[in-house]
């Protein structure tokens, strides 16, 4: 076991799609709430969501919306995942954050997805010291 304190261990996993992956969501500076294959599909592989906000809890709850109404987010493919281009919805709430965020504990509950704000882990290349 390598033990040098300089150094401190990646624990995270390797970037790119994986075989039966784990639900991964992501939230991004400009507003971008990124799904893998996984969590899209435990959130029922909708085309559209309403999102609604929680400054109490500082949590994000995504509902799938069939059909769509005018406050409706559309997913969109994107990459090896599904996007959602929150950046109204989060000057609404002021929400902010740097960088690219990770939920750590993103919670299914039947027909709602609850992304918690305060338990995230930073994913961003870090800035030369």
């Amino acid at each position: 076991m390598f033990t040098d304190s300089r150094f401190e261990k990646f624990t995270g996993s390797p970037a790119g799609p994986r075989k039966n992956p784990q639900p991964h969501i992501t939230i991004g500076r400009s507003g971008l709430i990124y799904l893998n294959a996984a969590a899209y599909k435990e959130l029922g592989r909708p085309g559209y969501v309403t999102l609604y906000y929680s400054g109490e809890d500082d949590a994000i709850a995504v509902e799938p919306t069939f059909p769509p109404t005018p406050e409706s987010f559309p997913v969109t493919k994107k990459q090896h995942g599904w996007a959602i281009h929150t950046s109204a919805f989060c000057r609404r709430f002021r929400i902010r954050v740097s960088g690219t965020q990770a939920f750590l504990r993103p919670e299914f509950k039947p027909g709602i997805l609850i992304l918690n704000l305060r338990e995230t882990d930073s994913i961003s290349i870090r800035d030369p010291a």
